[in-house]
């Protein structure tokens, strides 16, 4: 019988060091061997190896032209394979974040806007659940992210790409998201339930964690509500929801 493939996408997108990783499904199956990896130099030390590609950073004029190059970069990575990617995973925005975060927001709503130009599907997850669900910890630091790749899959980005560096840094901790990202539709199993309160929302990744949560919120003398995330489109309250819940 003849296998099934089709390719998904994980980005974890940036102004300095955004990060793809392509998978290729076979029978519905994401394996690390069937993952390519884009990412852009820090430094000119930084050099292709395996499926790990390497590109410059793109020149460019003023900064919408920077969000434009990287756009169109990122666009680039998923389109052209034995097929292009079904469906794109996209990390969301860090609400506790920092720093240049319009032009972050301005940067990311360009690329949304090209995923939606070239028909992309897409679909955002917070941080949270891409480190819960790499590590069991909604709050991983970028030490146990590696930590928790290295293990897995036996390749030392560190001391390939940054090896005079004792911290994790980009672009070792941006491969390392994409790659999460790229992994989590199947590893939350048979997509999540969502358990609803007046006050909270609470994820749980099977039928039979929802069912035990909801009876304890019941027998508290809360009102719940469990929705079956079917697709990862999916309707609450009426409104089509786009993300996952953290």
């Amino acid at each position: 019988m003849k296998k099934r493939c089709e390719y998904v996408a994980g980005i974890d997108y940036s102004l300095t060091s955004p990060a793809v990783c392509v998978g290729k499904l076979v029978d519905g199956t994401l394996k690390f061997e069937n993952c390519k990896f884009h990412f852009i130099k820090k430094n000119k030390s930084h050099e292709s190896f395996g499926n790990f590609r390497a590109y410059d950073y793109p020149k460019y004029s003023d900064e919408i032209e920077r969000y434009e190059k990287l756009s169109e970069w990122t666009i680039e990575c998923i389109r052209w394979y034995d097929g292009r990617a079904k469906h794109v995973y996209l990390e969301d925005y860090a609400f506790a974040a920092t720093g240049r975060v319009f032009n972050i927001a301005e940067n990311t709503g360009i690329l949304k806007q090209q995923l939606k130009k070239n028909r992309f599907l897409f679909t955002t997850i917070p941080p949270t659940v891409i480190k819960k669900n790499a590590t069991g910890k909604g709050n991983a630091n970028k030490e146990l992210m590696y930590e928790t790749f290295l293990e897995e899959t036996n390749i030392d980005l560190q001391s390939r790409l940054s090896p005079k560096s004792i911290k994790i840094t980009n672009p070792v901790s941006d491969i390392i998201d994409s790659y999460y990202i790229c992994m989590l539709p199947q590893t939350t199993s048979n997509y999540p339930y969502l358990i609803e309160t007046s006050k909270k929302q609470i994820q749980k990744y099977s039928k039979v964690e929802a069912d035990n949560e909801a009876v304890m919120l019941q027998q508290s003398g809360e009102n719940v509500e469990v929705h079956h995330r079917g697709s990862l489109l999916y309707k609450l309250n009426g409104q089509f929801q786009g993300t996952f819940f953290p």
